[in-house]
């Protein structure tokens, strides 16, 4: 694999040489980034098990991705999806558009908020320097972009991936361990309310911080639903459908498929890490409020602020507060690390999706003549740049101070 690096397609599609370990591990991991760890921990404290069917939804869209989506993307012999788009309608002003979009999402959306998370996260934590927590960050995932593009990325992934279903699985069993099994999980959640619901003259409502009576239901009430069974069945779909088939990130992967069969494993592995995050992440984020109600229902903002920094709720805590008080030590730090892994793997598969994007869509437009060496700097220079460029106005430790 290492003869095809000097080459665009070996640099942007690893050669089309990933088999369906790799491409699967590397779709997982780019898609469970830190604020998705903490996202889904936090919801299933807050609202129940309702996320965890968001993710069993990915694997209908992967399933799509493998057999529908992909053949034809190959076939067309692209490396993007803007690319597609000039092909299937003919106009360079669709790629050059489509282009913008997806370099404005990776870069406004996916780079700076998972930067940003992750740097409050880790100085809440272990009460690091937000800004060298910063530059580290992009250093180590520029450095995996540069050096080896995608090939390095899914090889990286692959490390990080299994670090991640390992360790999420670690702490859900010391959880279950903890409350005493899933049969305890359903009798005592529903008890699970900070002791402190007042503050001076200000009493909160019940139901401000008693858990939702459908915790436990997927399909929920049209009207009092906070995820009704309509949007669940027609709404998330249509979002799957764009953000497994159509994100560069996740079909840059399908496109470096070895062959066919290579891409449906690793879109069939994908599916089988994405069923396990429901009892991996979800299950424990409940039990997580069953341990802890006083910090993670908070509703007391004098409260809240004190555990968390946070005057609104501190659900967010969930996963780490498991990490810290149930795991030992040693173990403690090799699930941080887990984390830390899930955050390193959204930033390099965005820094490498990004530079495919400019290098292939736009660059190749100002320069029509670009020779191949001189698009593989351009994308391998490209990758420090996004976010260097518009880090300042946005600093995660400015946003950290005005939040907090």
């Amino acid at each position: 694999m290492s003869s095809h690096r000097g080459t665009v397609e070996g640099f942007f599609l690893a050669g089309q040489n990933l088999v369906w370990c790799k491409i699967g591990a590397s779709l997982f991991a780019s898609s469970i980034g830190i604020v998705r760890f903490l996202t889904l921990a936090g919801s299933g404290a807050s609202a129940g098990v309702v996320i965890g069917a968001i993710e069993w939804n990915a694997v209908f869209f992967l399933c799509a991705l493998g057999w529908i989506f992909s053949p034809i993307y190959i076939k067309a012999e692209v490396v993007t999806m803007p690319e597609f788009l000039r092909k299937r309608f003919c106009s360079r002003r669709i790629q050059f558009l489509l282009s913008f979009l997806y370099l404005f999402f990776y870069i406004f959306h996916m780079l700076l908020v998972e930067i940003c998370i992750g740097s409050m996260y880790l100085r809440l934590i272990w009460g690091l320097d937000t800004y060298l927590i910063t530059i580290f960050l992009l250093l180590i995932a520029g450095a995996c972009t540069i050096t080896g593009g995608l090939v390095t990325v899914a090889y990286t992934d692959t490390l990080h991936a299994t670090m991640i279903s390992t360790g999420s699985v670690l702490v859900m069993t010391f959880a279950l361990r903890k409350v005493g099994g899933f049969r305890n999980i359903v009798d005592n959640y529903f008890t699970a309310k900070p002791n402190i619901t007042s503050e001076g003259n200000w009493t909160a409502k019940p139901e401000c911080y008693t858990p939702r009576q459908d915790s436990l239901h997927i399909f929920r009430d049209v009207k009092t639903g906070d995820i009704p069974w309509p949007g669940l069945i027609f709404g998330v779909p249509i979002i799957s459908l764009f953000h497994w088939c159509n994100n560069q990130i996740f079909v840059q992967r399908a496109l470096a498929g070895k062959d066919m069969n290579h891409v449906k494993g690793g879109c069939v592995f994908c599916g089988f890490l994405k069923l396990l995050t429901m009892f991996s992440i979800v299950i424990p984020g409940m039990i997580s409020r069953i341990l802890f109600p006083d910090q993670i229902a908070c509703v007391v903002p004098s409260e809240c602020e004190k555990h968390c920094g946070n005057k609104s709720n501190c659900s967010f805590l969930a996963y780490p507060l498991l990490i810290l008080e149930l795991l030992p030590l040693g173990l403690r730090g090799f699930i941080m690390s887990t984390l830390w892994a899930a955050l390193i793997s959204s930033l390099t598969s965005a820094f490498n999706c990004s530079s495919t994007i400019f290098t292939m869509d736009i660059y190749t437009q100002m320069r029509p003549m670009a020779t191949e060496k001189e698009l593989m700097v351009t994308g391998s220079m490209y990758a420090y740049f996004p976010v260097f460029h518009f880090e300042t106005p946005f600093c995660p430790a400015y946003l950290y101070e005005t939040l907090t």
